[in-house]
């Protein structure tokens, strides 16, 4: 079975399944949790643990450990390069899987927690720290007056 032009991360995975002549992997073991699945190379039996991903951006969106993974199989790259391997299956684009340096994983790896970290709200300056502090002892002022 194979979906000519997937919509989501499942189809996508269907349509490389409908593939397997073309790439010569095939999927040995699959999980509902990240990584998606063990791919064998049909030609020399290595095996890769990879992540489906219907476009690239998910993968860094997610919050995928890139250490996990040998590399990434999307049916779009919007994202650009990044230190994986990555498969473009709507390109036909299957160029050889290369290990990452540790280094670049690790900047890529920091890189992914600090865009899902979420930004602490603070005060922008000491203007405002001062008006906040000056607005709670208003506040305790005038409960200390309704209390009297």
């Amino acid at each position: 079975m194979s979906i000519e032009k997937p919509t989501n991360e499942q189809e996508t995975i269907f349509n490389f399944i409908g593939r397997e002549s073309i790439h010569g992997f095939i999927i040995t073991d699959f999980w509902s949790i990240f990584p998606d699945a063990h791919v064998q190379d049909s030609r020399t039996g290595k095996m890769y643990k990879v992540e489906f991903e219907y476009r690239l951006s998910s993968f860094v969106k997610h919050n995928h450990d890139p250490f996990k993974c040998d590399f990434v199989i999307c049916w779009i790259n919007d994202f650009g390069k990044i230190p994986l391997t990555v498969w473009e299956v709507s390109k036909n684009s299957y160029p050889t899987i290369k290990t990452a340096r540790k280094k670049e994983l690790q900047k890529f790896a920091d890189f992914i927690v600090a865009k899902n970290t979420p930004k602490p709200r603070g005060f922008s300056s000491k203007e405002e720290i001062g008006r906040m502090f000056q607005s709670l002892k208003n506040i305790t002022e005038s409960r200390m007056k309704n209390d009297e």
